[in-house]
């Protein structure tokens, strides 16, 4: 979706009275009582396998729904927000098959309540969890697991850095990377900061490369773990949260075994997540 797109989707949402134009801005993660927002995403996985000299096969799966947010009071320590799945539907396919579309059971009955810092620091008060829904409906506040904002202003140019950890795996269907955790180190970039009558809009670009990971098998035989990180967010002074955000997660695993010089098998596992506000 186009930085345009992303604007004219907020606009529609009629944000809330926020700051005064300005040309530096702080993201502290502070909105009012009551207010309610509804957002849509899209997860998709990709998983290409590479073995011998077979051709790559190729499985895919998505998660789309939408979710609410509603703040249940925010004192000026930690914000309480309630998040709960308004729906959500997962997508498979695997080689030689079209897609296969199922409604998640139980999704709109999976809700969760936390507590959140003005930087985005999370913990979890209370929920009725359904197995992965809860890392989903967290991430919907930040746009990638564990992102945590600054402490100084900002202006177009400036950056920080941070620290990120995320998995390979799929949080809704139970496998043997759940355990897989890849640290990324993740630069945020401003790219703009565009002031509007009733709020300003900061748009954020990350990318990041994750520290590699090795892991050995029972067998003898060795898993290498290697990622990057890439993505654009959009923060609004009218919300005090991100309104939008898409993240590309790309994963390589190589399987190697003793006395063989290239991998047995290769993995390529991309995942992305877009997210918005709607009205």
């Amino acid at each position: 979706m186009s930085r345009g797109a992303f604007a004219l989707l907020v606009c529609l949402v009629g944000a809330p009275s926020a700051l005064a134009a300005q040309d530096s801005v702080r993201l502290r993660f502070s909105p009012p009582r009551g207010l309610v927002l509804h957002r849509v995403f899209q997860r998709h996985q990709r998983v290409e396998i590479h073995e011998s000299t077979e051709a790559p096969r190729v499985h895919e799966v998505a998660q789309l729904g939408g979710i609410t947010q509603a703040v249940l009071q925010a004192d000026g320590e930690a914000t309480g927000v309630h998040l709960a799945f308004d729906s959500l539907r997962l997508r498979t396919r695997v080689p030689g098959t079209p897609w296969s579309e199922v409604v998640v059971p139980g999704a709109d009955t999976t809700w969760i309540q936390v507590d959140v810092g003005d930087q985005l620091q999370m913990a979890l008060r209370a929920g009725e969890l359904q197995p992965g829904g809860g890392g989903l409906l967290m991430q919907s506040l930040t746009g990638f697991p564990g992102v945590i904002l600054p402490q100084h202003w900002l202006r177009e140019g400036m950056q920080w850095r941070t620290e990120l950890y995320a998995s390979p795996s799929d949080p809704l269907i139970p496998g043997d990377m759940d355990d897989v955790v890849l640290r990324t180190r993740a630069t945020f970039v401003v790219d703009s900061i565009v002031p509007r009558a009733r709020d300003t809009l900061v748009y954020i670009g990350v990318g990041g490369t994750s520290v590699r990971l090795r892991r050995q098998l029972d067998d003898g035989s060795m898993l290498a773990y290697s990622g990057s990180l890439a993505g654009t967010f959009v923060w609004s002074t009218g919300y005090v949260s991100f309104v939008s955000a898409a993240t590309r997660l790309n994963v390589s695993v190589d399987v190697r075994t003793t006395g063989t010089p290239e991998p047995v098998r290769r993995m390529i596992i991309e995942t992305t997540m877009r997210q918005a506000v709607v009205p």
